[in-house]
């Protein structure tokens, strides 16, 4: 059986804000209709979490956010000629009030909490990375 060789990694997070002690999540749609979380490319020799902040940056204008350890979720799907790509998510708060989305990359976003958020997101495998942060921030007594 021949192996799916990885030919793309890319990188994101699980932002949040906590309103009223309840985290809210931020999710995006791209213009292809994907709904989850910010997430991009790596380029030459970024780490995971500096692809992550570079993205979001560039995807919704947020630059300071402060990443939750023991968070780091990874997935592979299948792309349409059989290659695989690799999705790594870190879990990160953030203050920024205003959200401005990238033209031509992104065309709306919702701060919502976990509940809401998981009927949003259209792949089975982001619903779970969501599960698993709202289950370790819930731990952590964010609530």
């Amino acid at each position: 059986m021949e192996e799916k060789i990885i030919e793309e990694k890319s990188c994101g997070a699980v932002l949040y804000q906590v309103k009223d002690n309840v985290p809210n999540y931020l999710i995006v749609e791209s213009r292809s209709g994907h709904i989850s979380f910010s997430k991009g490319h790596v380029e030459d020799k970024e780490t995971e979490w500096e692809t992550a902040c570079r993205e979001i940056c560039e995807e919704t204008g947020i630059k300071e956010m402060s990443r939750i350890d023991g968070f780091r979720e990874r997935f592979l799907c299948i792309k349409e000629k059989g290659s695989q790509k690799e999705i790594v998510y870190f879990l990160a708060e953030f203050r920024e009030k205003e959200i401005r989305l990238q033209d031509g990359e992104l065309v709306n976003y919702w701060l919502l909490p976990a509940e809401k958020a998981l009927q949003k997101i259209n792949t089975e495998e982001e619903r779970e990375i969501l599960r698993k942060a709202d289950k370790l921030l819930r731990e952590k007594n964010y609530e």
